[in-house]
């Protein structure tokens, strides 16, 4: 998907922290009642960004695994006689 890890996760948190912030401006808590939602949100927000970019790079991973066994099988054919 994104070939940077750095935009991927920045973008993850990005979209999370935004997403979180408008949630709770909707709320129609007063500022200074809405304070202390802050840092816990950003904090569980950063704890579910890592997982999320960590199940991201795993599936690349698997699948550039499996694009290269596929790539492997392909090319390697068998040169030896017949008994």
């Amino acid at each position: 998907m994104f070939r940077s890890p750095l935009i991927r996760r920045v973008s993850i948190y990005l979209v999370l922290s935004t997403t979180a912030v408008t949630g709770i401006n909707l709320t129609g808590l007063d500022q200074k009642a809405s304070t202390p939602f802050y840092i816990p949100l950003f904090i569980g927000i950063y704890i579910l960004s890592r997982w999320l970019d960590s199940r991201l790079e795993q599936r690349n991973s698997l699948q550039k695994e499996g694009k290269t066994a596929k790539t492997n099988q392909s090319v390697s054919k068998s040169t030896g006689f017949k008994t």
